[in-house]
């Protein structure tokens, strides 16, 4: 396991959890998703998949996708965050207004009831 905190709940997640379920004959637990739009451009390195965490909210009749800190060592984002997505590797990373997948930490009935508020320094 990673050392970073953040590092080591997402290798939890994807890679534990489905082997444990292995492990005990049961099926590994399907993640609801949901389709949201990206709020903000996102650059990421090529060469390596990353799973950003973002905050879900419903504007109007799309639901939007803000990206959280990111960082191996920013664990509020692991509190703050409503689900992760995946920049795959061969992507330099995410447009502003572009759909993604988002792989769900909360129900979607929560995150129907969110208020976001983003502000900018620009």
């Amino acid at each position: 396991m990673p050392g970073f905190p953040v590092s080591a709940a997402i290798t939890g997640e994807l890679f534990v959890e489905p082997l444990l379920a292995r492990w005990l004959g049961s099926a590994p637990q399907t993640p609801q998703t949901v389709e949201a739009v990206i709020t903000r451009k996102v650059f990421s390195p090529p060469g390596y998949d990353e799973f950003l965490r973002v905050t879900l909210a419903e504007v109007g009749e799309r639901t939007v996708a803000a990206p959280l800190s990111r960082g191996a060592g920013v664990i509020t984002s692991l509190v703050k965050a409503d689900g992760m997505v995946l920049i795959p590797r061969q992507s330099e990373g995410l447009n502003a207004g572009e759909h993604v997948s988002v792989r769900l930490y909360r129900r979607l009935e929560e995150i129907k009831r969110t208020i976001l508020a983003i502000g900018s320094t620009i």
